[in-house]
């Protein structure tokens, strides 16, 4: 009976010409569901600060106070809301795309 010791690993085993020759590689579709995963974080984030200043933009035109602080704790569907009150405000329409201020 061989006994391995506490500091022999696999490495320490004798190879052969194959075992030489292969090597383990990730496997691709974890890679590209991964990169997927950070593509759409990535278009939500910039989403999300394009709405955001969209927000301001209106709210500047109409001369209110700075909503800096709230905007960056709200989430997604309150910026939306916002920014349909904000545009409805200055009389923006959607179907002309222009808006006309008060």
């Amino acid at each position: 009976m061989t006994e391995i010791g506490v500091g022999s690993t696999r490495r320490d085993a004798p190879t052969d010409a194959l075992s030489g020759k292969i090597s383990t590689l990730k496997p691709m579709s974890a890679d590209v569901r991964a990169q997927q995963i950070r593509d759409v974080v990535d278009a939500f984030r910039r989403l999300r600060s394009s709405v955001m200043r969209f927000v301001q933009m209106f709210a500047a035109t109409r001369d209110t106070a700075s909503m800096a602080g709230g905007l960056s704790s709200a989430s997604l569907r309150e910026l939306l809301s916002m920014l349909a009150n904000e545009a409805q405000a200055a009389r923006f329409s959607r179907g002309s795309m222009k808006w006309t201020r008060s």
